[in-house]
């Protein structure tokens, strides 16, 4: 059995378990079949274009997912040693609009070649290949890419292509509705839209995805604009498949709906708030600092007068912004029955940048990279935040995930050009639960950043105060002062100081995107709680 058939995980019950034993049968492959359209969509969808470098690579025989480097013909031949999400990737012909990003006869003769190849070798349901949100990624790929792919010459690719894009969208106007609510069902819905504006007379598909397109992101965008698994990376995907929408039905002279408007009005000022002067995306809950290409491309395809978002209620994050510094802070949780928890426990965390470089982060996410990273990325440890005595330094240990509920709304004060924002968190033990605040203040021109951590409850608890810096960062510590210099790759200087107990300079890492880990530093404050409220005093000023 190739790999392309291995079943993934399902909670299907009974009853859909038979309706999919019914998908592969001769009789339902009958029902798929339609007439191929005289009519066709042979119009340009202005979607978010390819990335040629990626394209030459894939070329050359090799495909780059998740970080990890794979053979184009291990990929094509369905090896069962190659991970299935890398598989779903192939299938779903995510590569195909940076092979097309070429230009050139090689690839589109490479392109057209896969395609046929991969119609031929899955003219049937199966279990994979066909579920209905890789149906739906694979359709959207195939049509935003046509253009480039007709040759008008061929009319055999041409006739095979229709007969499979029919065939497939009757079956993902069937099921897109049986997957899982969140990116999965959004994936499919997407699919069928593109699928109505290219065929004709397909009206029921643009409507039913539409439909269900707008449903989802009811589910999964908070009034503010943010996405429920406050993933800036996932808050970017998110908008970047309402904006790709809305072009591909005005490439079709199709009128968008006004929800799809309002709703990117809505999220683009979340995407503007978790950006560093760099350009990139804030390290928050599992997310990377995301394709500078993918950003701008929203961006310039969105109203350019909408500010980034300052105080997100919803979302659970605060902006600050003076001079040249950024302060990017969170205040939420992750609890929603919506979208799943991603199990960061990185309450109160926060990071800043200055100008293009950023200084204090968070370490990223490390799901790529195996079980062992990305657990350990997901402590309150791998975050400029506080954590507890468990949370010792080193990601070896196994270590104790404990939960940050908020209790109340931050506070914002803003006065004469600074800025004062209070979050709270009740960190629950298995004894007692801990109440940390913190306050961070912004002064006006940016170069004094001031913490006030407090944390009250039972006495006698060890805790630490972390800051990971950003591997550009050089971090000199100054002994028997609790302060340490930071330079930054373009030479300014900044001095971090605290006003009691023990501070010091151990290793870290930090991964932003899909990268292998990097070398850093963090900053870390040990202290142990009183009988009363033990306050932590921190300044980061620049010099």
């Amino acid at each position: 059995m190739l790999a392309y058939e291995r079943e993934p995980i399902s909670s299907c019950g009974i009853f859909d378990r038979l309706w999919q034993s019914a998908f592969g049968t001769v009789l339902y492959d009958y029902t798929l079949k339609r007439r191929v359209p005289k009519k066709r969509g042979n119009f340009l969808i202005t979607t978010f274009p390819g990335d040629a470098v990626s394209g030459y690579r894939f070329l050359a025989g090799s495909v780059i997912f998740d970080g990890k480097k794979y053979s184009r013909d291990s990929l094509l031949k369905g090896s069962s040693s190659i991970p299935l999400n890398v598989l779903n990737y192939f299938d779903s012909f995510g590569w195909l609009s940076d092979l097309c990003a070429v230009k050139d006869d090689k690839s589109k003769s490479l392109a057209v070649s896969l395609i046929i190849d991969w119609i031929i070798r899955n003219q049937s349901w199966r279990k994979n290949t066909w579920r209905p949100e890789i149906t739906g990624t694979r359709l959207v790929n195939w049509v935003k890419n046509f253009k480039f792919l007709a040759r008008g010459d061929d009319e055999y690719f041409e006739n095979l292509f229709y007969s499979a894009l029919v065939k497939q969208s009757v079956h993902l106007h069937r099921t897109f509705l049986r997957t899982e609510s969140g990116a999965s069902r959004l994936a499919a819905s997407k699919g069928l839209v593109f699928c109505g504006i290219f065929l004709p007379e397909s009206d029921n598909y643009l409507i039913s995805g539409l439909d269900c397109f707008e449903g989802q992101l009811k589910k999964l965008v908070f009034p503010d604009g943010g996405h429920v698994s406050r993933n800036p990376k996932i808050q970017l995907d998110t908008l970047l498949d309402v904006v790709e929408i809305k072009l591909a039905l005005n490439s079709a002279n199709i009128r968008a709906p006004a929800w799809l408007e309002t709703v990117a009005d809505r999220m683009v000022p979340m995407v503007k708030a978790m950006r560093h002067g760099d350009g990139g995306l804030a390290l928050f809950n599992g997310g990377s600092i995301g394709d500078p290409r993918q950003i701008n491309f929203v961006l310039e395809n969105s109203k350019k007068q909408l500010k980034p978002m300052k105080s997100a209620i919803h979302s659970g994050f605060q902006r600050m912004l003076s001079g040249k510094t950024t302060l990017i802070f969170d205040t939420g949780i992750n609890n929603t029955s919506v979208y799943r928890d991603t199990g960061i426990c990185g309450g109160l965390s926060f990071e800043v940048s200055f100008g293009k470089e950023r200084l204090i982060v968070n370490c990223g996410s490390g799901d790529h990279l195996g079980d062992g990273w990305s657990e350990a990325l997901k402590r309150p440890a791998s975050q400029s935040t506080l954590s507890l005595c468990q949370e010792q330094s080193g990601f070896e240990k196994k270590l104790e995930l404990y939960k940050s509920q908020k209790t109340s709304t931050p506070s914002r004060r803003e006065y004469d050009g600074n800025t004062v924002v209070e979050g709270e968190h009740i960190i629950e033990l298995r004894s007692s639960p801990m109440d940390h605040r913190r306050i961070l203040s912004m002064c006006k021109g940016g170069n004094v950043v001031r913490g006030v951590d407090r944390l009250s409850g039972k006495p006698g608890v060890k805790f630490a105060i972390r800051f990971h810096l950003h591997p550009n960062i050089k971090v000199i510590p100054i002994r028997n002062f609790g302060s340490a210099l930071l330079k930054t790759r373009k030479g300014s200087g900044w001095q971090f100081t605290i006003d009691e107990g023990c501070l010091v300079v151990e290793d870290s890492v930090y991964i932003e995107g899909l990268s292998k880990p990097r070398r850093s530093k963090q900053i870390v404050l040990y202290s142990e709680t009183s009988s009363s409220e033990k306050i932590v005093k921190w300044i980061l000023e620049k010099i």
